[in-house]
This record gives structure tokens, sequence and C-alpha cells, in this order.
């Protein structure tokens, strides 16, 4: 991705973004068996799992807002995705986090941080923890429709001028999403895609819809995210029905940041400091005055 060009590239840009904004705008488009199901006056609880995309992500209460718009208390829509995590995760926490919620439908992207160069989950890895969520979700929830998701590009590296990718194969985990969809006809909603019709080649409306390089913001998941979903799941809508609130503060760099908490923790110590009863011997005035001006804990044994 560069600067933006003229020419043909920005003409083939801007002709996908008219599609992508033509479906948006209430093009047909078959339907999901969940919000068929919706529509003939049956209740459906929605899980969400997956990244922090999902997770933090606004696209996610927008399409809650929707939908409870359309249908009222009858959809409910569940999160149970968590930050920073991967498919490895996801296949160990599926029975804690997703079946309790006794979902009727349950959309998974762990694709973005499966990618993730340095935590070396492999395609293959990644596959078969996809397999797994898939077949355990089945055989606990026979009825329950299953929605694969491929979610936006990196970008970090072109708009924080980061010096490489860390996700320099996210193509093939995504692509590898669409495969199984295919193989196990399931719906596959392809957000890379529309990622790309929207922002072609320029580098200033990819910061300014996904400011961190990885996780867009309300405006893009408005934009983009939340009409290719709800296009995608057949639920027609307009833009001013999508909501967006505002965007958490940015956090500060963290070498600048002062700690709330300070803990120590001190090996062997016994029960000899001052604070902790003392011990003839013993003299111990500087722990003692910083335990008198903080929190002392007196049963934090541990076996040894």
């Amino acid at each position: 991705m560069s600067k933006p060009r003229t020419g043909i590239s920005k003409l083939v840009a801007v002709c996908c973004y008219l599609v992508l904004v033509s479906f948006a705008a209430g093009a047909r488009r078959p339907t999901s068996k969940f919000v068929e199901r919706l529509d003939g006056g049956d209740a459906q609880t929605i899980v969400v799992y997956g990244t922090s995309l999902t997770a933090g992500g606004q696209w996610t209460k927008q399409v809650a807002a929707v939908l409870k718009a359309r249908f009222g208390d009858k959809a409910v829509l569940k999160n149970a995705a968590s930050s920073g995590k991967d498919s490895n995760w996801g296949v160990e926490n599926i029975e804690a986090r997703v079946f309790p919620h006794k979902p009727d439908v349950l959309f998974i992207e762990f694709g973005m941080n499966d990618a993730i160069h340095e935590r070396s989950t492999s395609l293959e890895t990644a596959k078969h923890n996809l397999e797994t969520m898939i077949a355990r979700t089945l055989t606990e929830f026979p009825d329950c429709e299953i929605i694969l998701m491929s979610m936006n590009p990196d970008l970090k590296h072109l708009i924080l001028n980061r010096p490489k990718q860390s996700r320099p194969h996210l193509a093939q985990y995504y692509a590898m999403y669409s495969e199984m969809a295919a193989e196990r006809g399931l719906q596959h909603i392809d957000l890379h895609a529309a990622w790309t019709a929207f922002l072609g080649e320029d580098v200033e409306k990819a910061a300014k819809h996904i400011p961190d390089g990885v996780h867009p913001n309300g405006l893009g998941c408005k934009t983009v995210v939340t009409p290719a979903i709800l296009t995608a799941i057949g639920v027609e809508h307009r833009p001013d029905d999508i909501p967006i609130w505002p965007d958490p503060p940015k956090k500060k760099p963290r070498q600048n940041r002062q700690p709330d908490v300070l803990f120590i923790a001190v090996d062997d110590l016994n029960d000899w400091v001052g604070c902790l009863g003392g011990h003839p011997q013993s003299k111990t005035p500087n722990i003692d005055r910083l335990a008198n001006s903080g929190m002392l804990f007196t049963r934090a044994y541990c076996s040894a």
C-alpha cells in the first residue's frame, strides 16, 4: 500500500467500493438461517468468539443495536471473545465461554492472531483448531449455525512505519477460513475483501479508519465492518441505522505511565521483620515503615 494513485488502480478501487456500498444500502443477499428464524418470531442467541477485533470492536454493539431495533429482545448478542487470544486459546476455552450461552449462531474469527509470526501457530494448527471448535460446537448444539469471519488486513507496518509485518502470511490464514466454510457448507464473511475494496491504496484513509493499523475504530466499523456483516446475513439497513460511540482514549506510552500499584514480594524473610512480629536479633526499620504506609499481607503462605 502506498500513497493514493490516479489511473486504473484508483478506478478499480472506487468501483469496488461502490459495489460494497450498494450491498450495504440494502441489495438482496442470501439470508442467514438465524435471521430467517428471527423473521419467523423465534428468539435467537448470537455468540461472537475471537480476538480483540471482536472483544473490543464496535461492530458487535452496532450489529446488536440494529438487530434489536428490528427484532426487539428476541435477538440477544453475547460477546465471548478476548483480546490477545488465538485459536489455541479458543479451543481450550470454548466450553467455558461459549457453551453456557447456548448459541443459536456462533461467529468465529481467530485468523488475525493465529497469523502472528512470533506465536508460531502454523496454518495446519490453526486449521485443526478451527475444525475442533466447529466439531465441539455442533456436537453440543447440532442446530447451531456457524459463521466464519476473515477480518481486516494488518496495516501496522504502513500506518505506524514499522520495519516489517508481524503477520506476513495473514492472507493464507484468511483463505483457510474461506476454504473451510466452502468444504463444510458454512457461511464465510470476508471482511478482508470489503476493506481492500474500501481502502484501495489510500494510506490516509486507512489511518483514519484503522488508526493503529490493526483495530478498526468506531468509524471504521460503522463504515465497513458492520454494513458488510449485516448485508452478508441478510439484514436490510441504512447507514443511519448504525450507531457509533466515542472511541476509548489512547493509552499513554508505557514508559511515561506511572504505576498505580507497587507489589513487593520478598522470599525467605520468615516472620523476623518487625512488622510481622520481629526477632530479638532483627532490626528492620525501613521495611517496617514501608509496611505501615501500604498494605501488608500477613498470611501469604507458600508450601516449600
